[in-house]
């Protein structure tokens, strides 16, 4: 797969154009946007089940 990347942003060679690659273009802003969407959440669950694994193996000691 042959690409070039010019500015941060992935242009597609003609090989790929033939085999139907196709690649959206987005500013920086929607790429924070679009990674913050995926991990704030999973930062939280994991922090979650972290103190709850914490907290429920606390008690068992006990």
């Amino acid at each position: 797969m042959q690409q070039c990347v010019t500015n941060g942003i992935l242009k597609l060679s003609a090989a790929n154009k033939k085999r139907g690659y196709i690649v959206m273009q987005t500013n920086d802003l929607g790429f924070i946007a679009s990674i913050l969407f995926v991990l704030v959440p999973a930062l939280f669950l994991v922090l979650l089940y972290t103190l709850t694994a914490s907290r429920e193996s606390g008690s068992k000691d006990s």
